[in-house]
């Protein structure tokens, strides 16, 4: 089975990679703008947030606010209350979300509260799997990506609080959870938060029209992933090859392997490592460790 994701959190700026037609720059510089807004009390959410990681941890967002680091608090008012206060990690297309289940007690006075209205259920939350219990991924179909987590990666279907397929101004989402680890997946697709009508299909189609792990082809986005640890790559290789899915297999260390899992449908790429790869695969590209950052 999936391992639990590894606690290494790396950073790389590859001006190499390809990346045309997806400015990576503007997204951070958006991401950030977006969440400086959101710090000041402004009404703003950009999809591409959806790239964030979940972690139980309001004394961060505290010390953040403390310290004058932008922080955007979205809440969803059903009574009890829930609250996401999300920051930009400030030079990476992502973010972080932590939560907190009563939106009475604010974890810092000076974080300004902002309600959002996406169609969200009124539903408990359960976050298991310790202090990072998510990773949730901006999806341009949650159905599809929810569907390749179950098949391949052997994930078990949560319920959610939003509809897999939602009206335009309705935010859609399907959730899996991860069965050894408890680490939950989230597949979002926020048609309300885009700058402009198709915006989540446009840019999905740029990544794909760059994407080709089947020609053994490395691009700028995947970097942009979660990487889980297996005892052995051969079960994955052999149900995206069941599946008629490409391959990518790269060689990260002398003894370390790397294969990259491009959902179909999404911009969205998940990462098994692992030291054994018995199945006969050749590997086309040899990365050094720095280029991965292992």
């Amino acid at each position: 089975g999936v391992a639990d994701p590894s606690a290494l959190v790396v950073f790389i700026k590859d001006v190499g990679a390809p990346s045309e037609g997806v400015d990576v720059e503007a997204i951070i510089g958006t991401i950030n703008s977006t969440v400086k807004q959101a710090s000041l009390g402004v009404d703003t959410y950009w999809f591409q947030m959806d790239n964030h990681d979940g972690w139980i941890a309001s004394t961060a967002v505290a010390l953040q606010v403390s310290s004058g680091v932008p922080v955007g608090g979205y809440y969803h008012d059903h009574g009890r209350g829930y609250t996401g206060a999300m920051d930009a990690l400030v030079q990476i297309p992502h973010t972080l979300q932590t939560i907190s289940m009563d939106m009475k007690v604010l974890p810092h006075e000076n974080l300004i509260p902002i309600i959002q209205d996406d169609c969200r259920a009124d539903t408990d939350l359960v976050a298991h799997g310790g202090l990072w219990w998510k990773s949730t991924f901006s999806a341009a179909s949650p159905v599809v990506a929810a569907d390749f987590a179950v098949e391949v990666l052997g994930a078990v279907r949560l319920d959610c609080p939003y509809a897999a397929v939602a009206p335009a101004n309705c935010t859609a989402a399907t959730w899996v959870e991860l069965p050894e680890s408890k680490l939950q997946l989230h597949f979002v697709r926020a048609s309300g938060y885009q700058h402009y009508d198709g915006e989540i299909d446009v840019f999905t189609q740029r990544v794909r029209d760059l994407r080709d792990t089947g020609a053994g082809k490395f691009d700028v986005l995947m970097y942009n992933s979660l990487m889980l640890r297996v005892s052995s790559l051969d079960p994955w290789i052999g149900r995206m090859r069941a599946r008629g899915l490409p391959v990518l297999v790269v060689q990260a260390a002398p003894t370390e392997y790397a294969l990259f899992l491009d959902i179909p449908e999404n911009s969205i790429v998940i990462q098994l490592r692992s030291d054994h790869m018995s199945d006969g695969l050749s590997v086309p590209l040899e990365m050094c460790v720095e280029y991965l950052g292992i």
